[in-house]
């Protein structure tokens, strides 16, 4: 449209951050974002990591690049009350009884890791995997079958649930002991949110965004660190004033991310360049 300012949103760039952990055409990928950045007036991203590969990696220009983080879409807890029944009917769960990851099954997600470290650990608490196969699923899920000649000790503790509606996934978040995302990578960290914001004790990792996004409120680790991804897991299966702690902190952390205040940065930004 003629005389239109021309905005583009990028939400990351992890494929050039973690080559080898998606399925994108590089070169392709890298062309494609050079020329929306030679064609925008301006460029939003998701969070200040974002922002500084975005300039680093692209040479953007840094006045033309602006953070407005991210909001969740995650749907209110319907009936808190009956959250228990809920679990033990549908899913055959106990309240704050499991470990539970979800997201994309894929390299950047590190559930191989996170399954290796839990094996690991030895924890009698069950972990509930809950997430579609995407890229090199297989590879992230190896050690739930026979990749070591046998099914190994403590894979019978670990359950996939391959998808569930928003409103069950949030029954569920919100009925975990502890929410494990330790990612490689994130530009944002949508997972980790929703759980601060669910008031569920997390497991996170100190690389990229997700720093920006947990604060303190969260047990951070190296992800690819399995001695400590091991230990992060032990602690928070065994020490109960540290997941009250997180627990109450994570609300707080997550109130900084309220579509809210995403409504009130987008719109700040979108009015500024409408004056330019």
């Amino acid at each position: 449209m003629a005389g239109a300012r021309n905005v583009y949103t990028l939400h990351d760039l992890v494929p050039l951050r973690l080559p080898r952990a998606s399925l994108e055409d590089k070169r392709y990928y890298n062309k494609l974002i050079r020329a929306c950045i030679a064609q925008a007036d301006h460029l939003v991203t998701v969070s200040e990591k974002s922002r500084a590969d975005i300039i680093e990696l692209m040479q953007a220009d840094p006045e033309k690049v602006s953070n407005c983080y991210q909001a969740s879409d995650m749907p209110a807890l319907r009936d808190p009350g009956a959250l228990p029944n809920r679990l033990h009917k549908l899913f055959d769960l106990e309240m704050k009884g499991y470990f539970l990851f979800f997201g994309a099954i894929e390299p950047k997600k590190n559930l191989g890791r996170v399954i290796q470290a839990y094996l690991e650990a030895d924890i009698a608490t069950p972990l509930v995997i809950v997430g579609a196969e995407a890229w090199h699923a297989d590879r992230e899920l190896k050690l739930l079958g026979t990749a070591h000649g046998r099914k190994l000790p403590g894979v019978d503790r670990i359950r996939r649930i391959d998808y569930v509606p928003r409103t069950l996934l949030t029954d569920l978040l919100h009925g975990a002991k502890v929410c494990l995302f330790p990612a490689l990578y994130e530009g944002f960290g949508l997972p980790a949110l929703e759980a601060l914001t669910a008031g569920v004790p997390l497991l996170s990792s100190t690389t990229g965004a997700l720093p920006e996004v947990t604060g303190s409120a969260a047990l951070s680790v190296d992800p690819y660190d399995i001695d400590s991804l091991v230990g992060a897991m032990r602690r928070l299966d065994t020490d109960s004033d540290l997941r009250t702690r997180l627990a109450m902190e994570g609300p707080s952390q997550a109130a900084g991310f309220s579509r809210t205040a995403f409504a009130n940065r987008i719109g700040e930004l979108y009015g500024k360049i409408i004056k330019l």
